[in-house]
Formats: structure tokens, C-alpha cells, sequence
């Protein structure tokens, strides 16, 4: 199992520290030539975007969750040859 954190520097935008992405990824080895693969990403952001805020009427602080696609495959492995399957 493994956790990357990926936070963005973006120009023109005041966000919070948590505004990143995270992807959580596991390898489940199934037997000795295959292995299960998982992958769930994750992103969150919370901030403000300033080169809209003379604009009257419009909401330029903004906060949003979302978890994208999840992707399962299988990973295949021969002798000296590998490719997945998904």
C-alpha cells in the first residue's frame, strides 16, 4: 500500500494548505505471477480565486471533494516478459 500527496502551487489562486491530491495505490500479489492492482484518487480543494473577485456578484471563494475513478487491473508477469491486464 501507498499514499502519494501532490499539492499544486497555482498562479493566481489563494488556497488553503490542504488543497492537494492524494492517490491511494495497492499491490496484492495473488499468487506468484499475479498480482492485483488498485488505485483510488482523491482531491480536495478550498480557496480563493482572485482574479475574480472584481466581478460583482460572483462567489470567488470556493471548497470541493471529489474521488475519481477508481482503477482495478491485474498484473500479469512471465519470465522476461510483463504487461498488465485491466
Amino acid at each position: 500500500m501507498s499514499i502519494e500527496w501532490l499539492r499544486p502551487s497555482l498562479k493566481g489562486v489563494n488556497s488553503s494548505f490542504l488543497t492537494s491530491v492524494l492517490f491511494a495505490t495497492g499491490r496484492f500479489p495473488l499468487s506468484q505471477r499475479l498480482t492485483l492492482v488498485g488505485d483510488l484518487p482523491f482531491a480536495y480543494f478550498n480557496g480563493d480565486i482572485e482574479r475574480f473577485r472584481n466581478i460583482p456578484g460572483l462567489q470567488t471563494s470556493r471548497s470541493s471533494t471529489t474521488i475519481g475513478n477508481p482503477y482495478v487491473g491485474m498484473e500479469i508477469q512471465k519470465k522476461r516478459l510483463r504487461f498488465l491486464l485491466s
